[in-house]
């Protein structure tokens, strides 16, 4: 047997034992310092240092954080320390997942969470499931039975393909059994948009169309209180007509009548001469 073969045993062990060792570095992760200088996470962030969360995370090669604005975190921090530890494990996806990879998911799917690793999670608490609407939108709610998906997915923050991914989500996700739940507010009432002006035929429309061509218009009548137009030039000295009075009597009318007066008046003349005689 050659003496140097417990040696070489011994240094190829060594070997692995450091690469190992060098490669649980590599992908070890830090997610206190990931999420160093994203305020708007800090209340987030707060409730990993104080669960002792970020330890656990840590010891993990791929996750996926739903991670929450500090005005939506607002939810659930008057909650009692074991509710909270429960429902920031539930946000905590044993997977990769970016907004490409969610896109592929034909329907939905059931995803293990950091709360379900922890071996007090009652049935499916700690699942959750993705639903890939027909919209396009993504949903998150928990995987017990007729829970609602109450969180929607808002924007990819950062990605570091294929350990750790962090995604912004609406609402914080409880599971039924923790505690009470958070539901999305209701949609706006339905306002119907208001009704178009009806449309004639184009029948109606000939008609109406013939109605204004055959019906004349009115030729503007006179004006009652304008005075006649007075005649001007030559025609002011044309006699007017003549009316049927001024036919009926001719004009030779008035010389006959005094003919007759003069004859009636010699004869009483000659009457009174003879009587004398």
């Amino acid at each position: 047997m050659n003496p140097k073969t417990p040696f070489s045993l011994l240094a190829l062990v060594a070997l692995v034992f450091v690469f190992s060792s060098s490669s649980s570095r590599v992908n070890a992760l830090n997610i206190l310092e990931q999420l160093k200088g994203y305020d708007n996470y800090g209340a987030f962030v707060e409730l990993l240092n104080q669960t002792k969360l970020y330890q656990k995370i840590n010891q993990r090669n791929t996750v996926t954080i739903l991670i929450l604005t500090n005005a939506t975190i607002g939810a659930i921090q008057g909650r009692s320390d074991d509710e909270k530890e429960k429902i920031i494990s539930t946000h905590v996806l044993l997977d990769y997942f970016d907004k490409i990879k969610l896109s592929k998911i034909a329907k939905s799917a059931k995803i293990t969470t950091l709360y379900q690793s922890s071996g007090v999670a009652d049935g499916n608490q700690g699942f959750v499931n993705i639903t890939h609407m027909a919209s396009g939108d993504i949903l998150f709610g928990s995987a017990v039975k007729n829970a609602s998906l109450v969180a929607r997915l808002e924007k990819e923050v950062f990605t570091k393909p294929y350990n750790l991914s962090v995604l912004q989500v609406s609402l914080p996700i409880v599971p039924p059994g923790i505690g009470e739940a958070i539901l999305p507010p209701p949609p706006p009432p339905f306002t119907p948009p208001p009704a178009d002006p009806p449309t004639k035929s184009d029948d109606e429309e000939e008609e109406t169309e013939e109605e204004s061509t055959d019906t004349p218009a009115e030729a503007p009548g006179p004006e009652s209180d304008s005075p006649a137009p007075s005649p001007v030039g030559d025609d002011a000295d044309a006699p007017g007509p003549a009316t049927d009075k001024e036919e009926d009597t001719p004009a030779d009318t008035a010389t006959g009548s005094g003919a007759s007066r003069v004859f009636v008046g010699a004869v009483a003349l000659m009457a009174v001469v003879f009587n004398l005689l």
